[in-house]
């Protein structure tokens, strides 16, 4: 048997405002990794792992993904 539970948010505008700049960085990280995907396996036909995307270390440009911690 499965119990669920929803819960609804009610977050202020600031809180708001952080969440869609976090969505936003995220899905632009995603969708960077999978274009670096993408040209690996076009060039050299080969699969890279996420461990092997994680060596770029996206997250430590923050000022060109505006990541607001």
């Amino acid at each position: 048997m499965y119990l669920t539970q929803k819960i609804a948010l009610k977050p202020t505008k600031e809180q708001e405002k952080l969440f869609n700049q976090w969505s936003g960085t995220v899905r632009f990280i995603y969708n960077l990794g999978l274009e670096l995907r993408i040209k690996c396996y076009e060039q050299a036909e080969t699969i890279i792992s996420m461990s092997d995307i994680k060596k770029y270390n996206f997250l430590k440009e923050r000022s060109r993904l505006q990541l607001v911690i």
